[in-house]
């Protein structure tokens, strides 16, 4: 079933999922919409610059620390100053997406009705929002994909259950502690949702 995260659709654009399709919504988001949001906000070419320059820069932030004070705390985030506000507004370029099969699941008419009335919209509206995964209205967070070392690998952009890794176009991740669900963007970039 889809949980309304965020009642969001009606100024976002929707891409329906189409009759049909085998993944699951979840999984579409990610594909489809995420994917969208991702590249109409900045080319793949310009966000793998980023995250690359965004790397060294906090490595050479982190090089002195490591002489002067022996158990010196390792950078977790990147600052607000250092990340583009075309990343910090990303969920603002991201699309819904709306599953147009009919739900056939026990007590969907009752869960529709209820949130109908929580929303004061009429049933088929409720109907499209209850069928409608919509992106995190928070600005993401940004931070980094450390190596068991302790060696900064790629930037993460990240809300509460998904996000993608950026790294170098060599960069690739090794899943240790695997989402349910994640894919190959592009080299170097990858996308995930959800947690085992």
């Amino acid at each position: 079933m889809l949980v309304p995260a965020s009642v969001r659709s009606d100024n976002t654009n929707v891409l329906l999922i189409p009759k049909g399709e085998r993944r699951a919504g979840a999984i579409f988001f990610v594909d489809e919409c995420l994917t969208r949001g991702l590249t109409n906000t900045m080319s793949l070419g310009e966000l793998r610059k980023w995250a690359t320059n965004t790397i060294t820069t906090y490595r050479e932030r982190e090089a002195p620390l490591a002489v002067t004070q022996r158990d010196a705390k390792m950078l977790s985030h990147v600052e607000e100053t250092d990340i583009p506000e075309a990343i910090r507004a990303m969920q603002d370029h991201i699309p819904s997406c709306r599953s147009d099969e009919p739900v056939s699941i026990e007590g969907w008419d009752t869960l529709v009705t209820v949130y109908s009335e929580a929303w004061a919209v009429p049933k088929e509206e409720a109907s499209r929002r209850l069928r409608t995964i919509g992106p995190d209205s928070k600005q993401p967070r940004v931070g980094f994909l450390r190596s068991t070392t302790g060696a900064m690998r790629a930037v993460t952009v990240s809300w509460q259950i998904y996000g993608v890794m950026i790294g170098p176009e060599s960069f690739t991740p090794d899943w240790e502690q695997a989402p349910w669900y994640h894919r190959k963007l592009a080299d170097g970039i990858y996308l995930w949702h959800g947690y085992k």
